[in-house]
């Protein structure tokens, strides 16, 4: 039994375990749906789009009439066989029986359940965040995967026989199909590629031999690409038995047992993975042999020579890099000399080439002399290789000798535990700051006298978030020094400085300025932050209205409003009685253009909306009652109550031209989706949903508003209090009909907001369904949809009543909401996405898909709890034909009151 966030073993039958799923098709039945035929030895083939059915054999040229097949001289079957998607791991494979990931196969536990998995251990019980083996016989291990439904060529018919891997063991023996498997079960075999279509074991591969009879003959073309074909390299943490190679640099593929291997950065035989990180035990728990093999061969052989890297983390002198991309010994580098080679050295010089033991200067560029380095590390991932993060301020930071990791900060005393950070009263963290040179280098002769560019000062310190005066700013892009910016010299060089001369050139211990350009002089700022991120660095916010506010000296973060007293808490904000955030607003203007015309257009008010004449490009609203934000071109918008393109603002008043000056095209935020502040928008990006007020500091979309409701970690709970003011503050919508539609009621253009759904006569664009029974909501054109009981694309609405015309006015094609995913409200869609799925009614106020429906159960935090109360009604509300309309009027009024 499923009880709060985890399974729980009781003495009662608590499962049916009947797997409930389309029925197969029957011959001669459409198999859109169900994928699978119930008749033996028959498949799903597709006709066209609109058909699929079920029979033995298909030819393309065959056509049921009267009773039987006839045989026509036109393509009337398209043949392709359809088949359910091949199941990912974790998944039930019982219908689909193929696995999406390579090396996967289809294991059968019990009548009720069959998995994907790369082996299949009998004794073997998933608990929680792991494999536990025990006494007991779990899984009865059958290997149900069926065979691909890939056709071979007419040229592999001979190797008809051979098309399919054999799915008897994990890999391929010699002569049969490898391209699934990618591996093979014959010591010293590898998978060869023939074609698109083959693939083959055997110990080596010669292009020009096919294989007849009995035996390899020579001929002079191409028969086998002899490609090696190789499993992908495994991503950490996931299981690199059958690849035996990393993708993440460094890592290396340990093997914990006979049943598990993994890729990781180090091994240590005592730690044990525990739900979100390693505990360290008394007990041998990984073997921690290293599996990892070379990567696959060229064809070239001088390439391969040169290509193959130690089997060392970092690479020795002399020895290639260009997997390592790092060198084991101090002061080295990983040059790049071409594309097929790159070696550790303590210096590059482009024109040397090693040459009978030693390096000889040629007249030629002989190495590339990049550095190669393994990418920076992401937030909350290992640096200890890297000594670099991709996050702008963030530093590589000292746990302990297993562990490094990137933050904006770190407190020896906090310990990540789930999904947040938790203060302990014990050291957890060094913190100790590890750093490595960047290899950025000035290309200009200028550059390499000048101490503020030289090699050692090259990159900035990362001992602090932002960087010294003189130093590199490209990766932190914020200076430590009061008043001073990073800005930008050239693609290969920033800097910080409190002004910048693009005429100026450091020399020696000076500046010195020139006739010629040597610094671009842009301000090089981290780029703007979501919200929720911090902001802390950048001060600024990418969203609409959203600026940056403090919670303490360790967080600040972007959002529309901030309350002192709010605390998150998993899904919500939560009031407490304490003081929480500071709030104090941290943003900054955006960085200025070196247009200072532009500027002055582009600078928009702190308000969070725009006054009457200044930009609103970024608040996309404007302050004074009846103004909209319109815009003039792609470098400036402003304020006013109404816009005419051929208006000039010059002095102190409005002048009309002869020329288009305006746009004017309104500018408004992006319609909000579900959960988030509608404060802004006043519109709601999901269909039938409306901007409801709750307070002074936020409003929401829902479809309905009951002010009793208040929000409680993942479901409405209802008070005896008033939470929500329910006030809609939808605004129409700004789309604009055109002239044509002016004659469809200009006072019904838009959708009406007083209703979920639209009556006849109005635009049904946005909500997708007619109020009135009976009625459809039908696509005139591009701009314009209408509800009515019918549609004639013939007709056009004249004055007072319908006129036929010769030409096509409407396109007649039927808007409708899109069917509704498992969890959610189908009161107006009245259709589920998930075919296995039922549209369920819970109450009065909630109906929902889902595939069963138990009137007991209830969803509590992460997963459904038996209840001794009937908290669902059960009744199914899947609805089809023509009592669509009818019905979801009833159900409309009923739920709404109209």
């Amino acid at each position: 039994m499923w009880q709060v966030d985890r399974w729980v073993e009781t003495n009662e039958t608590v499962w049916d375990c009947e797997e409930v799923r389309p029925p197969c098709t029957p011959n001669g039945e459409s198999c859109a749906l169900s994928k699978c035929c119930s008749e033996p030895g028959s498949k799903c083939y597709k006709k066209n789009d609109y058909w699929f059915a079920c029979n033995q054999t298909c030819n393309p040229y065959y056509m049921w009439k009267d009773g039987g097949w006839v045989k026509t001289n036109e393509t009337v079957w398209d043949c392709e066989e359809i088949r359910p998607p091949c199941t990912p791991n974790g998944e039930s494979c019982a219908l689909s029986k193929c696995c999406s990931e390579p090396g996967m196969k289809c294991y059968k536990k019990n009548d009720y359940w069959s998995s994907c998995n790369q082996t299949c251990n009998p004794n073997y019980l998933w608990m929680e965040t792991g494999w536990v083996k025990t006494d007991d016989t779990h899984w009865d291990c059958e290997v149900i995967t069926i065979d691909s439904t890939d056709v071979s060529t007419d040229s592999d018919a001979g190797n008809a026989a051979d098309a399919v891997a054999s799915t008897d063991s994990e890999c391929s023996p010699n002569g049969e199909s490898c391209a699934q498997t990618m591996c093979c079960s014959e010591p010293g075999a590898k998978c060869y590629k023939k074609n698109d279509h083959w693939s083959s074991c055997n110990q080596t591969c010669d292009p020009f031999s096919v294989w007849e009879v009995d035996r390899w003959v020579v001929t002079n073309e191409t028969v086998w690409d002899c490609e090696e074909v190789r499993p992908p390299c495994t991503p950490n943490g996931a299981s690199c038995a059958l690849s035996q190679c990393c993708s993440e640099p460094g890592a290396k593929c340990y093997k914990k047992n006979d049943y598990w291997s993994s890729c990781n950065q180090t091994c240590n035989p005592n730690y044990l993975w525990m739900e979100t990180s390693w505990v360290k035990t008394n007990e041998t728990v990984w073997d921690c042999e290293d599996l990892t093999v070379s990567p696959v061969e060229s064809a070239d052989p001088i390439a391969d020579a040169e290509a193959e890297d130690e089997k060392g983390t970092c690479s020795q002198d002399g020895a290639s890099c260009a997997l390592s991309q790092c060198c084991s010994e101090p002061g080295s580098k990983c040059y790049k000399k071409n594309d097929h080679w790159s070696s550790c050295n303590q210096t590059c010089n482009p024109y040397y080439m090693w040459k009978d033991g030693g390096w000889v200067e040629t007249n030629e560029t002989v190495w590339d002399c990049e550095e190669v380095r393994p990418p920076c590390s992401q937030a909350g991932e290992s640096c200890a290789l890297t000594q670099c993060c991709s996050e702008p301020g963030a530093s590589c930071y000292k746990k302990n000798d297993y562990w490094f990791a990137c933050n904006l900060t770190c407190d020896p005393n906090s310990m990540w535990m789930e999904d947040r950070w938790v203060k302990t009263n014990e050291t957890v963290w060094d913190c100790g700051v590890i750093a490595i040179e960047s290899t950025d280098n000035a290309t200009d002769a200028a550059d390499t006298d000048a101490p503020a560019d030289s090699a050692s000062s090259s990159d900035a310190s990362t001992a602090s978030a932002c960087s010294q005066n003189g130093e590199s700013c490209a990766q932190t892009m914020c200076c430590s020094e009061p008043g001073a910016k990073c800005y930008k010299k050239n693609d290969h060089w920033s800097s910080c400085n409190q002004t910048c001369d693009p005429l100026s050139l450091w020399e020696v211990d000076r500046w010195v300025v020139t006739n010629e350009t040597v610094w671009d002089c842009e301000e090089v700022r981290p780029p703007c932050t979501p919200n929720g991120a911090s902001c802390a660095l950048s001060q600024c916010c990418s969203e609409p209205g959203a600026k940056c506010y403090k919670k303490n000296d360790y967080w600040s973060s972007c959002n529309q409003t901030c309350n002192p007293n709010y605390l998150w808490m998993e899904t919500g904000w939560v009031v407490t009685n304490e003081t929480v955030w500071d709030c104090e607003d941290l943003t900054v203007s955006p960085v200025e253009s070196a247009d200072p015309i532009a500027d002055a257009e582009a600078e928009d008010q702190n308000n969070t909306c725009s006054q009457n004449g200044a930009s609103c490009a970024l608040s996309q609203c404007c302050a004074e009652p009846g103004s909209k934000c319109y815009k003039k071109n792609d470098y400036w918008s402003s304020c006013n109550q109404t816009c005419n393109p051929y208006y000039m603002w010059q002095v102190d008043r409005w002048v009309e031209t002869n020329e288009t000056v305006w746009d004017c095209e309104e500018v408004r935020p992006p319609c909000t989706p579900n959960g988030e502040s509608c404060a802004l928008s006043k519109c709601c990006s999901e269909p039938g949903m409306k901007c409801y007020k709750k307070n002074d500091h936020w409003s929401s979309c829902n479809q309905t508003c009951n002010p009793n409701y208040l929000w409680m970690e993942t479901g409405w709970v209802k008070t005896n209090e008033t939470v929500w003011d329910c006030e809609v503050i939808t605004i129409d919508s700004t789309d604009v009909s055109t002239a044509s539609d002016t004659t469809d009621s200009a006072s019904s253009s838009d959708a009406s907001t007083s209703s979920v759904c639209s009556p006849n006569g109005e635009s049904c664009a946005l909500t997708k369904c007619c109020a009135e029974a009976g009625s459809k909501c039908y696509k005139k054109n591009g701009n314009w949809s209408s509800c009515n009981q019918s549609c004639d694309p013939n007709s056009m609405w004249q004055v007072d009543r319908w006129v036929t015309t010769d030409e096509a006015v409407w396109d007649c094609e039927e808007v409708s909401l899109p069917c509704s995913p498992n969890g959610a409200s189908c009161a107006l869609s009245q259709c589920c996405s998930d075919p296995d799925s039922k549209c369920y009614k819970k109450n009065d106020h909630w109906i929902a898909c889902n595939q069963t429906c138990d009137p007991n159960s209830m969803w509590t935090e992460g997963g459904w709890v038996v209840t001794s109360e009937a908290v669902w009604d059960c009744g199914e509300h899947i609805i089809d034909g023509s009592e669509a309309s009818q019905n979801l009027w009833d159900w409309l009024l009923h739920l709404f009151g109209r």
